[in-house]
């Protein structure tokens, strides 16, 4: 990597806040909005322990009204329209280089292959560039002319990208870079990354996303992969996590530094409200912030067993259980809705109005 080169940013890099998106009555939040938005009140409380957090909401105030005053004080509120709350998939993916040049990576979103509206997510970086978001020196970058998320996207800090082949290589995203070679050194490229393991692991059961690596792998540290092990051979996932682990297992005799952490899958995770659907419900969907892992939880037998092996792998993180279930009727969890902002990206005279 060149001195100009500016590379993603991986999560467990120092943040100013995380971005998240108020769940509104015209989304598909709407049949369970009371229950979601107290979860989201949840989340705010327990992440603005940490750091303070970006939140996109309507214009209309009374869609967040339930926002009690107390969390707002620890919340930069953002006026913006979204069809959706994941900012994950939609949001700014953070680049910097060695003498400090930050940028921010903005991809075109099509709500993972066009299987929902995405018209006002697809605009939500531009919408945040435009209300001066970013600090002055932020870079943007357009890139697009490529169709990514950021849920399929994990990085080391060194150069490395994990991903999966169903995301990547899906012609519904980017058709007219269908040949894997081509599209790999397009986005090795366009994020300043140097090499690339692209897991083949078939989606787990209700997975909207084709198989986002965030749902099943993370890297927590350059040489630590935490991942959902097979522990249950009666799931319908057993049979993609087995693939997964042989797939780690040798990405790891390939990369001897590299640690691997298993956790509990969760199991089959019916739906509580579409007859015979299974959703994915997984501890791997966590998300880094300052000086914690936040885990989410489904009130499984597991829960307890996922924050025990993670405190210990990373003592040096409090792991913060948080209770997910209600998120992923949306077959999604806690790391799809957020997005970490980095240490120096934030515009400081935003900052400088939160409550910290």
């Amino acid at each position: 990597m060149t001195q100009e080169t500016m590379q993603m940013l991986p999560e467990w890099m120092p943040q100013d806040a995380i971005l998240l998106a108020w769940p509104h009555s015209q989304s598909d939040w709407a049949p369970i909005l009371t229950e979601v938005q107290r979860t989201y009140c949840d989340i705010i409380a327990q992440v603005t322990r940490f750091e303070p957090v970006v939140l996109l909401v309507p214009e209309d105030a009374t869609e967040y009204a339930s926002l009690p005053s107390e969390l707002r004080s620890h919340c930069l509120l953002v006026p913006c329209p979204t069809n959706d709350t994941w900012c994950r998939d939609y949001g700014p993916l953070a680049l910097q280089s060695p003498s400090g040049a930050r940028g921010i990576v903005d991809f075109t979103f099509n709500a993972w292959g066009g299987k929902f509206g995405a018209t006002l997510d697809n605009q939500v970086v531009r919408h945040l560039v435009a209300d001066k978001l970013f600090a002055p020196e932020v870079a943007y970058i357009d890139a697009l002319d490529l169709t990514f998320e950021g849920g399929a996207l994990e990085c080391n800090g060194e150069g490395l990208l994990l991903t999966t082949k169903s995301c990547i290589e899906d012609p519904h995203r980017n058709a007219h870079l269908y040949e894997s070679p081509h599209i790999y050194k397009e986005l090795l490229a366009r994020l300043g990354l140097t090499d690339y393991c692209s897991l083949e692991v078939a989606p787990l059961p209700g997975d909207d996303t084709d198989g986002h690596i965030d749902t099943i792998a993370r890297f927590v540290d350059p040489n630590t992969i935490i991942y959902v092990s097979p522990s249950d051979p009666a799931a319908q996932s057993f049979a993609a996590l087995t693939q997964l682990e042989r797939q780690l297992q040798e990405l790891a005799r390939q990369r001897p530094a590299l640690r691997l952490i298993a956790l509990p899958d969760v199991g089959d995770y019916p739906s509580r409200y579409e007859a015979d659907c299974l959703i994915p419900a997984t501890y791997a969907n966590s998300l880094l912030v300052n000086g914690a892992l936040l885990l989410p939880i489904y009130g499984r037998s597991t829960d307890s067993e996922a924050q025990r092996i993670l405190q210990q792998a990373l003592p040096h993180l409090e792991v913060v259980p948080i209770d997910c279930s209600i998120l992923v009727e949306q077959h999604g969890s806690l790391h799809c809705i957020s997005m970490q902002i980095p240490q120096g990206f934030l515009n400081p005279s935003l900052l400088d109005t939160i409550t910290r």
